[in-house]
């Protein structure tokens, strides 16, 4: 406060998502470097779900096959995009 001169810690709330793992003080001064925004995903329950989705959904008219080409398909990594200006 300009007059007493006290201060007071305070705790700021992005009100994003609980998984990202981007500190909200950093969230709120994000600038133009596009590295900034990209946080490694290395959950196995994500990286599962999305091997799931690339060997079981590339037919949708035959849900029973596997697709030819996406089977031999591997992830190399997972990135989850932490930007406050799009949330």
């Amino acid at each position: 406060h300009l007059r007493t001169g006290k201060t007071r810690q305070i705790r700021v709330s992005a009100g994003v998502p609980r998984q990202w793992v981007t500190p909200p003080e950093d969230l709120l001064q994000q600038g133009n470097d596009l590295r900034s925004f990209y946080k490694e995903v290395a959950d196995p329950e994500i990286w599962e779900s999305i091997r799931t989705i690339l060997h079981h959904t590339g037919h949708a008219w035959n849900t029973s096959m596997q697709c030819n080409c996406m089977i031999t398909a591997e992830i190399k990594s997972v990135h989850r995009i932490e930007n406050m200006r799009l949330w």
